[in-house]
């Protein structure tokens, strides 16, 4: 990449946890190398110091990666950023004919701030979002962003669609009372499938009760999987029996996967995780990506030492020796 400060690299995620897992030994902390990172990017977009559960891990890992003239993603957005704020005319002027955004609500202050500069030109902008889907106020979104946006744009036209064309009338009934709570006025939404069936809510004390609940849930909507539960559901005069490929689970994080996992193999079910996996975070796609990285910026030392602990399980010692060595040769 060709940045405004001249060219640098982009760090690739093996590349980020590395420098990070360097930190967290360096310091002694017992912290995963993805949590620091996500300390590092809520401190990029906007978190105070006092935020943090590790400033200094966050400071190093940043005085680390400018060391190596890295850039990761939130950094790309801080340098176009400060670009603008110091001279506003550096950039074309009608960079983009149209500005389209998605999923605006997880918007933080930097990117708000650079689609204000970008839309400025030509205040050609149309954003799609929901407030009542911020999620990610821990990352540093805020849903208050549509209502910055009307007030930075009076003449911009608001379009609410109201029909909902995925959750049956039961479902809306339950969520409608829940997000009507948040700011912003009445939530109005209407069901265009027909109704469903009865919303049934299962109150549970933590996460592997509630793995348990659903294992016995299913077991019960398949008429049982042994004999005891077999009876037990006729018994309870149950619905009709479903079949396994009928039934899904909808979870948020790979932690709670997990505890499911273990409730359903409890109860032998059956089942598929699907989008779990990523071919990309494998150990030897990191590694070669890393090889490859290598052999086109030699100076990405970074990349050099992921390659060898992945594809050579080279010990760290030896690794940084290597590192300190290439760093040192003249004219390499």
């Amino acid at each position: 990449l060709t940045g405004l400060r001249g060219k640098v690299t982009l760090a690739g995620e093996a590349e980020a946890l590395d420098i990070a897992s360097q930190v967290l030994r360096l310091l002694g902390l017992k912290l995963s190398p993805r949590r620091l990172l996500q300390e590092v990017s809520k401190w990029k977009n906007g978190f105070s110091e006092e935020a943090l559960e590790h400033p200094g891990a966050c400071q190093e890992y940043c005085r680390r990666l400018s060391e190596r003239k890295l850039l990761d993603f939130d950094d790309l957005l801080l340098e176009v950023l400060r670009e603008y704020e110091r001279d506003p005319d550096a950039f074309p002027s009608k960079p983009f004919r149209q500005i389209l955004v998605d999923e605006f609500q997880d918007c933080n202050a930097v990117q708000f701030k650079l689609l204000r500069y970008w839309s400025k030109k030509n205040g050609r902008l149309f954003v799609i979002g929901d407030p009542d889907q911020s999620v990610y106020g821990f990352r540093g979104s805020d849903p208050a962003c549509f209502k910055r946006l009307q007030e930075e744009y009076p003449e911009l036209q608001a379009v609410r669609l109201k029909t909902n064309y995925r959750s049956s009338p039961e479902i809306l009934s339950c969520a409608l009372p829940v997000i009507s709570h948040n700011p912003g006025g009445k939530r109005e939404l209407e069901a265009f499938r027909p109704p469903q069936g009865a919303v049934r809510f299962l109150p549970c004390e933590n996460g592997l009760s509630q793995g348990i609940a659903i294992a016995k849930e299913i077991n019960a909507m398949v008429g049982g999987i042994d004999m005891l539960d077999a009876q037990s559901c006729v018994s309870s005069q149950r619905e009709t029996s479903r079949d396994f490929s009928e039934i899904a689970i909808l979870y948020r994080t790979h932690h709670e996967a997990e505890l499911l996992e273990k409730c359903l193999q409890r109860e032998s079910i059956p089942y598929v995780v699907a989008g779990r996996e990523d071919f990309l975070r494998h150990d030897k796609v990191r590694g070669l990506t890393c090889f490859f990285q290598f052999l086109s910026e030699p100076d990405d030392l970074t990349a050099l030492a992921v390659c060898l602990k992945l594809l050579f399980s080279c010990p760290e010692d030896l690794s940084e020796s290597l590192q300190r060595f290439l760093s040192s040769y003249q004219g390499y």
